[in-house]
Order: structure tokens, then C-alpha cells, then sequence
């Protein structure tokens, strides 16, 4: 028996050490494929975590601003790379572009309603609100940016960007504006008119009832 044996070893050697190896060789490729399974298992994980937390930071970053109350016909919406048109009843979010082009708009939210002109243009951030063209009344809480001028206060304004001027017209309330170094105040039932070169004169009465700042000639 024993002979037998050596001579099926001396017979097979080569045989048993290529069964050997290639036994070692499945293993190996078994725990590499262990291990890619694992490594694909933290690659999504990780992958699905991060659009998670990209979702709660978007989330985050869009913070609702108001709500649209009236809109005749057409206006537009302008999000990062979107460009959308807005509906009534349509809820407005900060890091917005609002552009009115057809008609009136007016979006209202807990400390103030703003009323958009046809053909204006405003830019809603989180903290403040830019007039970039065309005529914006605001009632209540008033943080708006003109030009580089900043508009503060409370009230009942109007505020105008109008062949490279700034007019504000304050019917309510108590309104102050902020122009280079300078802090000009204005009272109910007060307007000024800053030009495009940042010079104005000092703030004059509104006429009664109400009407439009006429264009000021230099």
C-alpha cells in the first residue's frame, strides 16, 4: 500500500501541486471579492449620505419668503439655473429673481406686503430684498437695497429706480436711507430723490392725495 502510494504521488506530484494552487488561488479571489463587496458597500453609503446632507443643506439654504396674492397674467422666477413662471398662491423662496413682466404682482408674507410694478425687477435674498429696476411698494416691515443704498424702516413706502435715479416716497410709518456715509431720515408723508450720481436735496412734501414723484430735471 505504501508503494502504491509513492508511486501515485511520484505519478501526480505536478497534478496535486496545480489542485493545491489553484485551491489557493479561488480563495484568494473569493476574499478579494469579499473585500470589493464591502468597499461598494461604504462607496454608496457614503454616496447616500452625502446626498442627504446635500438635500437638508438645500433645503436650508430655500427659505420661504412670502406667498404670491394677485398675478393678472405672467410673471418670472429666476433660482440659481432655473427659470420658471410664478402662479398665484405660489409660495416665493429666498435666493430669488423676480421679474413682472406683463402685470402687477403681489407677494405677502407675516411683516410685509410687496407690490411689484409691470416691468420691475426684484432680487429676494434671505435677510434683505433688492430693488434692481421699476417701482416696489412695500407695507410693514421695510429692508430693501436700491443701487447700493440701503432702505430701512417701517411704514408704507414706494421706492422707484428710474432712468438712473433713486425716488422714495414715504406715505407712513418712518423710513431711513443709507447712502455712502450719509444716513438721511425721512417722515410720513416725505420723499427724496437721489440721483445717479449719489447727490440729493433734502427730503420734500409729498403732494396730497398722493401722486407720482415727477422725474427731477438737472
Amino acid at each position: 500500500m505504501k508503494e502504491f502510494l509513492e508511486g501515485l504521488w511520484k505519478e501526480n506530484k505536478i497534478a496535486v501541486f496545480y489542485y493545491i494552487f489553484l485551491f489557493f488561488s479561488l480563495v484568494i479571489i473569493f476574499l478579494s471579492l469579499l473585500d470589493l463587496r464591502e468597499e461598494k458597500k461604504e462607496i454608496v453609503k457614503e454616496s447616500f449620505s452625502s446626498s442627504i446632507a446635500s438635500s437638508v443643506s438645500s433645503q436650508k439654504e430655500e427659505k420661504p419668503v412670502g406667498k404670491v396674492l394677485s398675478l393678472q397674467k405672467r410673471a418670472v422666477v429666476i433660482r440659481k439655473d432655473s427659470k420658471d413662471f410664478l402662479d398665484k398662491g405660489e409660495i416665493v423662496y429666498s435666493d430669488s429673481t423676480i421679474i413682472s413682466e406683463d402685470s402687477p404682482l403681489s407677494i405677502s408674507n407675516r411683516s410685509q406686503m410687496l407690490e411689484i410694478e409691470k416691468g420691475s425687477k426684484i432680487y429676494i435674498g434671505k435677510e434683505s430684498i433688492s430693488l434692481l429696476q421699476g417701482e416696489l411698494k412695500v407695507e410693514g416691515r421695510i429692508n430693501i437695497n436700491v443701487k447700493g443704498k440701503k432702505v430701512y424702516g417701517e411704514g408704507v413706502a414706494i421706492l422707484k429706480v428710474k432712468e438712473g435715479e433713486i425716488q422714495v416716497a414715504l406715505y407712513e410709518g418712518s423710513l431711513k436711507i443709507k447712502a455712502s456715509s450719509e444716513v438721511i431720515e425721512l417722515k410720513s408723508g416725505e420723499g427724496i430723490i437721489i440721483d445717479k450720481d449719489s447727490k440729493f436735496d433734502p427730503p420734500f412734501k409729498l403732494p396730497t392725495p398722493p401722486e407720482d414723484i415727477k422725474v427731477k430735471v438737472y
